[in-house]
C-alpha cells in the first residue's frame, strides 16, 4: 500500500506493466459510452515484451522516462487540471520493449510498496497551508 498521490511533491512511480504479446487482447470496442480509443503506431517486437510504467507529478515537476536499452519508446502525458486540492497534476506512461526474452503469457501489474519519507508529508502539508493564505479570491 501506498500513500494518496494527493501528497506527492515530486514525480512518483507508480506501477510498472509487463504486457502479454497483444494477440492476446480482445479486439477494443469504442461503442460504450465514456470509451476513448487511443491508436499508438508502436513497432511490435516478437523477441522482445513490452513493458510499461505509470509515473504521477504535479505539474511542472516531470520527468520523462527514458529505457537506455530501448529500441524504440513512446511516452504518453495527460495532464489534469482543477484538482480539488488546487495541485495540477501530470500522468505519464511509457511504453518500451524489455530485452530479448520469451513473452509472458500474461499481463502483470507490478506496484512498488511503501510509504513516502516523512519530509515530503511535511512539505506538502507546508505548501498547502501556504497556499491556503496566499490565495487572491
Amino acid at each position: 500500500m501506498k500513500s494518496s498521490i494527493r501528497d506527492i511533491l515530486e514525480q512518483e512511480h507508480i506501477c510498472s506493466v509487463i504486457f502479454e504479446h497483444p494477440k492476446g487482447y480482445p479486439v477494443e470496442s469504442t461503442s460504450e459510452a465514456g470509451t476513448i480509443g487511443i491508436h499508438i503506431p508502436y513497432p511490435i517486437d516478437e523477441a522482445r515484451p513490452l513493458l510499461g510504467e505509470l509515473l504521477v507529478a504535479p505539474r511542472g515537476k516531470e520527468r520523462y522516462v527514458t529505457s537506455q536499452s530501448a529500441q524504440f519508446q513512446v511516452n504518453m502525458v495527460v495532464r489534469y487540471q482543477g484538482c480539488a486540492d488546487g495541485v495540477d497534476r501530470s500522468c505519464q506512461f511509457a511504453l518500451y520493449h524489455a530485452s530479448e526474452s520469451k513473452w509472458p503469457k500474461a499481463t502483470y501489474l507490478v506496484i512498488p510498496s511503501g510509504e513516502r519519507r516523512p519530509i515530503h508529508r511535511l512539505r506538502r502539508a507546508f505548501v498547502r497551508l501556504i497556499r491556503r493564505f496566499t490565495r487572491h479570491d
